[in-house]
């Protein structure tokens, strides 16, 4: 199951960090990927906590 929590992240951060740039909110982002992107994938059973995706796109930032 974890495995699969790090695929899902390292598989939506690019998606994560285009949301982050055009303004929208953490809560938002988390919501969006949880819902429209992981929901719909293979990965139904996986969703990001607010905590992961902050530190998905504090990462970003620094390598960016």
């Amino acid at each position: 199951m974890r495995s699969q929590k790090i695929k899902a992240q390292l598989y939506y951060q690019d998606k994560i960090f285009e949301l982050h740039q055009k303004g929208k909110s953490v809560r938002e982002i988390t919501k969006y990927v949880n819902k429209q992107c992981l929901a719909k994938s293979r990965f139904k059973e996986i969703s990001l906590s607010k905590s992961t995706v902050h530190n998905i796109i504090k990462k970003l930032e620094n390598v960016r």
